[in-house]
């Protein structure tokens, strides 16, 4: 299994001296026996968040902890499958190989330790730190994920040209967009496009018994011609002037609108830029520094931290590809430097379908599996006063302080 990794602190923050607050992590197992050979696979992206203090610190634990929470249980589950080596062993030594509930159960556990953990930090620092996360993990011919917030993890199938978006962000822009609100073009520009809903961490006054972190997880199977890209939303976030293109677009009418948005998309870093990008590389490392420099190009607002793994498993792509995308049709483009929002989110739409499917070995099952979350917990999150929700009110005037962009 190939994989390259990136980290760059981007070309505004570049030229203000600021600082890199995202953090990244991949770690692969292989393991043999007689003339066969495995390998499993770990990938984690988080970006802390730019308009509060630490985020840094928040991505590093949040990178760390997930690692190290989930690292032992990748082996763990290489041991409990030796059948696939057609060795012979008792069951109560051997337990059963892990479905995919039971790992999507473990990523949204690492990903809850990991929270604890920053809150802890901001218990004692006094601090606000806070960050995004996305995870996948590879596994048994399936990529299983989680994420909170809008770092992304997508699918790129060269066999097909199509790149599929695992992930929905955790954003006031992308809920608007899934309300009918906004369209895919007004998205890219919307002046709110900073705001997620979602985040790990908090302050010093959180427990993270009475606030606790709301985990979106997935399962989709991968062929041999597929690729992984995980990112924090500074890739896809490059271009500088995005929002004062809102009031053109909203005002433009007729050829003009198509005008404006025919600009709008030349100038986005979009879906289809990211798979082509990836696809015209000879190398992973090719394709991370391209699209480094594009998002640069197109004014490299926030921080970029990009893994693009080649696992080489599973059977040769069907056809036609079985829709894995959480939203195949569309292509999004969100964020300026990231700031929490309290408020309803996209959790519980009906894209993100619960799974009660029990096994990764399903492969008659291609769609693959996706969990959502409670709509009760995200319409706790807009109320200030309830004890998981609080971040809403908390934050809600330093949001719109910081909605200029500006560096922490």
């Amino acid at each position: 299994m190939e994989y390259d990794t990136i980290l760059d602190i981007g070309k505004r923050k570049r030229q203000s001296n600021g600082i890199n607050e995202d953090s990244l992590g991949a770690t692969t197992l292989a393991t043999g026996h007689r003339d066969d050979e495995r390998e499993a696979a770990l990938f984690v992206v988080a970006d802390g968040a730019g308009g509060h203090q630490d985020g840094d610190v928040a991505s590093y634990i949040a990178s760390n902890t997930v690692l190290e929470e989930l690292s032992g249980f990748l082996a763990t589950a290489e041991r409990r499958r030796p059948e696939a080596t057609a060795v012979a062993m008792q069951a109560s030594i051997t337990d059963d190989a892990p479905d995919g509930t039971e790992i999507r159960e473990q990523l949204t556990a690492a990903i809850e330790t990991a929270h604890a953990d920053i809150l802890e930090y901001a218990s004692e620092a006094k601090a606000e730190p806070m960050t995004t996360i996305v995870v996948a993990l590879v596994y048994d011919g399936f990529v299983h994920f989680a994420w909170v917030g809008d770092s992304r993890a997508y699918l790129i199938n060269s066999a097909h040209d199509q790149i599929s978006l695992l992930t929905r962000d955790h954003s006031t822009v992308e809920g608007m967009r899934q309300d009918g609100e906004v369209d895919d073009v007004e998205a890219e520009v919307h002046p709110d496009g900073n705001q997620i809903t979602r985040a790990l961490g908090g302050n010093q006054y959180d427990d993270p018994q009475m606030r606790p972190v709301d985990v979106d997880t997935g399962s989709v199977p991968l062929y041999q011609e597929d690729k992984i890209l995980v990112t924090s939303d500074g890739l896809i976030d490059g271009w500088t002037d995005a929002p004062n293109y809102h009031s053109v677009l909203t005002n433009a009418t007729g050829d003009e609108y198509e005008e404006v948005k025919e600009e709008i998309l030349e100038k986005s870093v979009t879906d289809d830029e990211i798979r082509d990008t990836v696809l015209a590389a000879d190398t992973l490392e090719a394709a991370n520094e391209e699209l480094v420099t594009i998002a640069n190009e197109r004014g490299g607002k926030d921080n970029i931290s990009i893994i693009i793994a080649d696992p080489g498993i599973g059977g040769n792509s069907p056809d036609p590809l079985p829709p894995r995308g959480i939203d195949e049709e569309e292509t999004k483009v969100s964020d300026e430097e990231t700031v929490i929002m309290g408020g309803e989110d996209d959790a519980d739409d009906d894209a993100a379908a619960e799974s009660n499917a029990g096994s990764a070995d399903a492969t008659d099952s291609p769609a693959g599996e996706q969990d959502g979350d409670d709509a009760d917990a995200t319409a706790e999150a807009a109320d200030g006063e309830s004890e998981s929700g609080g971040v809403g009110e908390r934050l809600g005037n330093k949001v719109r302080e910081r909605l200029s962009g500006d560096d922490s």
